[in-house]
């Protein structure tokens, strides 16, 4: 279910939400926080609907109960509505139902809180997919704006193959060098039509300094890496560190924040 293309450094996944599921996975990270807490670094935690559940008002139900097991565990909630794996996710990108999603998980992080100051609301990131209309972006922009949501991950894998320089065998999620453009391009989109208002979790081909700094100055606040790991192990994320503060140096940059949408 996990298909490397070498020649292009990319992967296609058919994994969709590959969990044994949110009651296992609250136990093992109840552990880890029992024996570490806190945690070294900030924990997100991505959530979606499963495949067997149909119907809008049990697709509800089945985010709010991931919802209230595990968003008291994590840092921030990744609300997952643009798996290609899982049929039918994507149509929770359309405004009407990503409302009700939204809204109502905005309620539960609400309630988590309470009246305690020392509960904070779970912040809710929303990941999207690169394979979206502009008409389906403005209209996702300006639900998270009205929502007051806590920003965007961008983007997930793609559907599409017009990136991929040899035939592509396989249904799935494409990721890796070409998804690349594709996602910067969506991100640039996302910074303009907000504004600049929404942060912005970018993703997508980072396999360089120079494609970190590419989605900062596209508008990315913070960046996720998945495939480039495979390609180019695990101390990519500190070749990028390293190479980010020499593009910094060549443009006079002192702070990295001051790139962030540049390139709009």
């Amino acid at each position: 279910r996990v298909f490397r293309f070498p020649e292009m450094e990319a992967v296609v996944n058919q994994l969709g939400f590959n969990s044994e599921g949110s009651d296992i996975v609250a136990q093992r990270i109840t552990s880890l926080r029992a024996v570490s807490s806190p945690l070294s670094v900030p924990l997100g935690i991505n959530i979606g609907k499963t495949k067997a559940v149909e119907g809008d008002s049990q697709i509800l139900s089945d985010y709010q109960s991931c919802f209230r097991k595990l968003a008291p565990l994590a840092d921030y909630i990744t609300v997952n509505i643009s798996s290609p794996n899982t049929p039918g996710l994507r149509q929770w990108q359309e405004r009407e139902k990503l409302t009700a999603l939204l809204k109502m998980l905005a309620e539960e992080s609400k309630l988590a809180a309470g009246n305690d100051p020392k509960q904070r609301e779970i912040p809710l990131f929303v990941k999207i997919s690169p394979d979206m209309d502009d008409h389906d972006i403005i209209d996702m922009v300006e639900t998270v704006l009205e929502l007051d949501i806590a920003g965007i991950i961008a983007t997930n894998t793609t559907v599409q193959r017009e990136g991929a320089a040899v035939n592509v065998g396989q249904q799935g999620g494409l990721s890796g060098r070409p998804l690349r453009g594709k996602s910067t391009e969506l991100i640039q989109k996302v910074y303009r039509y907000s504004n600049g208002q929404i942060p912005i979790i970018g993703v997508g081909g980072v396999f360089s300094a120079e494609d970190a700094y590419e989605k900062i100055k596209a508008g990315a606040s913070l960046l996720q890496i998945y495939t480039a790991l495979i390609y180019e192990g695990p101390y990519l994320p500190r070749t990028i560190n390293q190479g980010l503060i020499e593009l910094m140096q060549r443009d006079g940059v002192s702070n990295i924040s001051e790139v962030i949408g540049k390139s709009n």
